[in-house]
């Protein structure tokens, strides 16, 4: 039934940090996978442009709350890399919702596929206040935003980046970064094509 607004209010709060504790226990278990070597992959040849369509879509709610829009460019050229598609979604689901979280209402996350000879480059660029120098060298670190007030006024485990990091390590990738001017911060992948895609 409908619950009174105070009930309301105390409910939906106990929700959000119900919701924010499973999100700290999956990304905990993901980092004690990695470091014990469990962390399974299922690798296939992926197209890049439907696995960034799908991770568009399961994170453009959450954009949307925020007032933010998500636009992609370069997806009519179809590439592919060798890569498991639960991890890639696991990737680009936190560099899409960081940089949702980190823009400001009424503007736009993009998402770039750049095609290469030897990688494949997704590029996720957001409007937010970029990356500060002090923070540079900690950015790929575990918990590293554990003491930035900014990044606990905004949620999140301070684990993510450290994931994507390990994930695309394993997967023969790199990721790194870059602040852009009149623009945010913009946070690059770089994959190996598939093997045999040329032939």
């Amino acid at each position: 039934g409908t619950l009174p607004e105070r009930a309301a209010r105390l409910v939906s709060i106990a929700s959000s940090n119900a919701d924010r504790l499973v999100r700290l226990i999956n990304d905990i278990l993901d980092i004690e996978k990695i470091d014990a070597g469990k962390m399974n992959f299922d690798n296939r040849i992926l197209s890049i442009s439907g696995i960034v369509a799908q991770a568009v879509e399961v994170n453009r709610p959450y954009a949307q709350g925020l007032g933010v829009e998500i636009n992609v460019e370069g997806g009519d050229a179809d590439v592919f890399v060798w890569a498991d598609p639960d991890r890639m979604m696991q990737i680009l689901t936190n560099l899409i919702s960081n940089a949702a979280k980190f823009s400001p209402e009424g503007t736009a996350v993009t998402v770039c596929i750049q095609p290469g000879a030897m990688e494949h480059r997704i590029s996720v660029t957001d409007h937010g206040p970029g990356i500060a120098p002090e923070f540079a060298d900690r950015i790929f670190k575990r918990f590293a935003q554990a003491d930035s007030s900014d990044a606990r006024q905004k949620g999140g485990t301070g684990l993510g980046l450290a994931i994507v990091r390990e994930i695309t390590h394993r997967l023969g990738g790199r990721v790194s970064y870059e602040n852009v001017p009149g623009a945010g911060a913009r946070f690059n992948l770089d994959l190996p094509v598939a093997h045999g895609e040329a032939a």
